[in-house]
C-alpha cells in the first residue's frame, strides 16, 4: 500500500498516510491540530531490486 505524505497548511506540520488512492484524501488530516486544509508533498520514493541468488 502507498504511503502519501502531506503537510498541513494551518500549523506546517508533516505527516504520512498509508492509503489506496481512492481513500488517501479523505484520510489525510493533521494530526497535531486536526485541520483538514492540507497539501500533498511530493517526496522520492526507493524500490529494492529482487536479488539473484
Amino acid at each position: 500500500m502507498p504511503i502519501y505524505e502531506y503537510r498541513c497548511r494551518e500549523c506546517r506540520e508533516r505527516f504520512e498516510v498509508t492509503a489506496h488512492l481512492a481513500e488517501r484524501d479523505k484520510l489525510a488530516v493533521c494530526p497535531k491540530c486536526h485541520g483538514k486544509k492540507v497539501e500533498l508533498v511530493i517526496s522520492s520514493f526507493t524500490c529494492a531490486a529482487p536479488r539473484k541468488y
